[in-house]
């Protein structure tokens, strides 16, 4: 019982030095009845705490998702917009040149909508220097890509690979050629576990 009363005591201090007007009984009541506000608003404040800091964590994804789209906007809007055959896209079925107007030229035959690609060195050279001049435009990638796997040449894996990933941007940027949607629709049918 002693013990009791020694962790009781400062208990009963504190309530009686905040409400000396009251009794012993009833200044440990409304001490007691006032701690258990504290705790009950302890308990909001931390939910809403929980809460902001959910939102909080919702914002910065939100701002990560932004920040890519924008970056992924100022890295291949403009690819967005050339054609399979090097043609920019600037609506109802018109295009004008751009930085590989004629690439397919010599390599990639257009037959009534139907692509024939060669896979000879003179053209996997030809689709490998597109690449390079112009990193961010994906159909060199699908034909090198193709060719590559057909020859056995396992360096065919990190082309698809990469064409892949510059589709999945192209296709998200507005007014893009829809023919980013069908290469990219084909070589994930052709490359599934890329």
């Amino acid at each position: 019982m002693k013990a009791f009363k020694e962790k009781l005591d400062p208990f009963i201090k504190e309530a009686e030095k905040r409400y000396p007007d009251l009794t012993k009984e009833e200044a440990l009541k409304k001490f007691q009845t006032d701690m258990e506000k504290i705790e009950a608003r302890a308990k909001i404040l931390e939910e809403q705490a929980k809460e902001n800091k959910r939102r909080v964590s919702d914002l910065e994804i939100t701002t990560e998702k932004q920040k890519e789209q924008l970056s992924n906007y100022s890295t291949y809007a403009e690819v967005a917009t050339w054609n399979v055959h090097g043609g920019k896209s600037i609506g109802s079925g018109v295009a004008v040149s751009s930085p590989v107007s004629g690439w397919m030229k010599n390599y990639v035959e257009d037959k009534d909508g139907q692509l024939k690609w060669k896979c000879d060195p003179s053209a996997i050279a030809h689709f490998k220097s597109i690449i390079q001049e112009q990193p961010n435009y994906p159909f060199p990638y699908y034909f090198l890509a193709i060719c590559l796997k057909q020859k056995g040449d396992d360096t065919w894996q990190k082309y698809a690979k990469d064409g892949i990933q510059i589709l999945e941007k192209t296709t998200t940027i507005p007014g893009h050629d829809a023919g980013h949607d069908d290469a990219l629709k084909r070589m994930k049918l052709l490359f599934p576990n890329y």
